[in-house]
């Protein structure tokens, strides 16, 4: 089947070949073509021979040879996959260095604030996937002591907006006090229990904001000047220019990793974590 598409597509082309050469370029030297029969023979004409080589080519050529060699499409998939990470590596990276300071000015940070490497995660208290990577975090920078968290609230649900304000407002009490507080919401979860699709929204933001203040206050946190600092403008702004970055990462959803000169979209193994770290500090 390959071999016929290919030999009338040659069959095609040499029609086409005489068509045009034979007739329209004659028909122009003698002047004996009146304006339609010229604009079909240049125009109309040849469009039809593209279109119907074309379709062949691929109906009896290209999909049959695609058919029987499926990994051709995989190939093609993986190079567009790896040319759109690294456009958007790049794309996060210059955007990380342009923008250092304010990228984690007002960001709460766990693991060492003077760390070698820096991991930037953006994740949402409320996605399962973020809960589960939390303790491999934990676990990484336990082990390694020279590696710096810098947690990026990027909020799925409207409602895990409290919490997200709550961690970046925590950073005015210590970074011990962040990192307790985020390993309490992230192990005992935010999402308050007995919530029904029927309530009101201001009930269930009641319901969230009182199962934070909740997990604040078993964190060790002062609830009184948490719910003050929450009010600073500076936590707002924290997070608006992490949905700005978000945006311009085109980050889909969480948990989302930079380290070093690397993105990693979706959860990552102790293994992962601990291979990109070595890589960024080369």
């Amino acid at each position: 089947m390959y071999t016929f598409g290919l030999f009338l597509l040659g069959f095609l082309i040499l029609v086409g070949y005489k068509f045009y050469y034979g007739f329209v370029i004659n028909w122009k030297k003698e002047k004996k073509a009146s304006m339609s029969q010229r604009l079909f023979m240049e125009t109309v004409l040849p469009a039809i021979f593209l279109f119907v080589g074309t379709y062949f080519i691929a109906s009896l050529a290209i999909r049959p040879y695609m058919m029987q060699n499926p990994e051709i499409l995989e190939d093609t998939f993986k190079a567009l996959e790896s040319k759109k990470k690294s456009n958007q590596e790049k794309g996060v990276l210059s955007y990380v260095e342009d923008n250092k300071e304010t990228f984690e000015k007002y960001a709460p940070v766990i693991g060492n604030v003077k760390g070698d490497v820096t991991i930037y995660e953006f994740y949402d208290y409320s996605c399962g996937h973020c809960r589960r990577v939390a303790t491999t975090i934990e676990e990484l920078i336990k082990n390694d002591k020279n590696v710096k968290v810098v947690l990026k609230q990027y909020p799925i649900s409207p409602f895990t907006f409290t919490a997200a304000r709550a961690v970046i407002a925590a950073k005015k009490q210590g970074d011990v006090k962040v990192a307790a507080f985020h390993h309490v919401m992230m192990q005992e979860g935010v999402i308050p229990e007995n919530l029904s699709k029927d309530m009101p929204r201001e009930k269930i933001e009641s319901a969230f904001e009182k199962r934070t203040m909740d997990l604040a206050k078993k964190a060790g946190l002062d609830v009184a000047k948490l719910k003050t600092d929450m009010e600073d403008p500076t936590v707002m702004e924290e997070l608006r220019t992490t949905r700005e970055a978000g945006t311009e990462f085109g980050i889909e959803g969480t948990p989302f990793f930079i380290i070093g000169k690397e993105v990693f979209p979706g959860a990552l193994s102790l293994a992962d974590f601990e291979k990109a770290v070595k890589k960024a500090r080369k």
